[in-house]
């Protein structure tokens, strides 16, 4: 309540964009979530084309600490990633080369 709505709405989405730009030059990265602000926003389904859901899910939790949620109905074959307020853009990083590693 002490930091606000708009402060941690303006938050969530500075943090999405930041991801979005990382992810976006990488081929075999795969992002299931609408761009559009008003669709989306902390919440974003990402898929490493080729790998399933599951042993990405697992992949990450495993060798990088990084808690996933898979998402595999309607053809989704992708790892549900949210952002909090208190993410970092390291922490996006380093999810982001944990995710590179596993796409390669």
């Amino acid at each position: 309540n002490n930091i606000g709505k708009e402060k941690i709405s303006n938050r969530s989405y500075a943090l999405k964009h930041y991801f979005r730009e990382q992810i976006n030059a990488i081929p075999k990265l795969n992002l299931k979530t609408p761009e559009n602000d008003r669709l989306s926003c902390a919440i974003q389904t990402l898929e490493v084309v080729g790998k399933n859901v599951v042993s990405v899910q697992k992949e990450l939790i495993d060798y990088y600490g990084i808690d996933t949620r898979p998402m595999s109905t309607y053809g989704l074959n992708g790892v549900r990633i949210s952002f909090a307020i208190f993410i970092t853009k390291k922490d996006i990083d380093y999810l982001v080369n944990a995710l590179k590693s596993i796409s390669a």
